[in-house]
């Protein structure tokens, strides 16, 4: 690990906010590394203030603040402009290779965050992984872009609920059975009201069966003794 951004982008992998990060002059500089870890192959330790080297990409910036003379007269203020400035940097430095896809789903985050989708939809983010974060997101864009809902909400469907089944009903046209192969729970019930509510149309009845299949005939897998769900 050499670059500021790839200890951003470790944290973001493991789960935390980079932006808890605490930045600090390193003791001894070195001409190689960015950023200074006691494993060069290690990750930054959580909670552990990260030593950037400022002198490596950012002499302009950090030149006064990693000086001799900050340090002793302003403490105290070096090291809060210091972390600042970093922070700044970071940022700008993940944002600088972003497609315009990449930028539209950040507003759409931002969106359905600040209840855009109704206030109980607002923290939908906090159930899921940043993968399926980022493939909400896409199905969203597209969604939004194409007005293909119900392609976007099967395309979400699976990837949140890998084996999962979206079958239309042959005899009411306007109703969607959708099997997800997972138990019941809270977590699972709210991720399922954000996708109904977002990506499937108002006249569109959803009936979720959670861990049992309704039986299929024809298919053996559907109909096993036990484990089948009547419709």
């Amino acid at each position: 690990m050499i670059y500021l951004w790839e200890a951003m982008l470790s944290e973001i992998a493991q789960g935390r906010d980079p932006g808890d990060m605490t930045y600090i002059p390193p003791e001894t500089i070195s001409p190689y590394w960015e950023i200074t870890l006691p494993d060069i192959n290690g990750d930054p330790r959580p909670g552990e203030p990260l030593e950037l080297n400022g002198y490596y990409r950012y002499l302009s910036v950090f030149i006064f603040l990693m000086g001799d003379r900050a340090r002793q007269e302003h403490p105290e203020l070096a090291r809060t402009l210091f972390d600042m400035f970093a922070h700044i940097i970071g940022w700008c430095n993940l944002r600088e290779g972003l497609s315009r896809a990449e930028y539209e789903k950040i507003f759409l985050r931002e969106y359905v965050e600040s209840g855009g989708y109704g206030a109980g939809h607002a923290d939908i983010f906090t159930l899921l992984s940043i993968a399926e974060t980022d493939a909400l997101l896409s199905a969203l864009r597209s969604m939004l872009r194409s007005g293909t809902f119900l392609s976007a909400f099967i395309r979400i469907l699976r990837r949140l609920y890998p084996g999962s089944g979206c079958y239309l009903d042959p005899e009411y046209g306007r109703r969607l059975l959708v099997y997800l192969g997972y138990k019941r729970s809270a977590e699972n019930e709210r991720k399922i009201a954000f996708l109904r509510d977002v990506f499937v149309a108002l006249d569109i009845e959803v009936v979720i069966f959670w861990d049992k299949h309704f039986g299929i005939i024809g298919v053996d897998e559907t109909m096993e003794p036990g484990e089948i769900m009547l419709y």
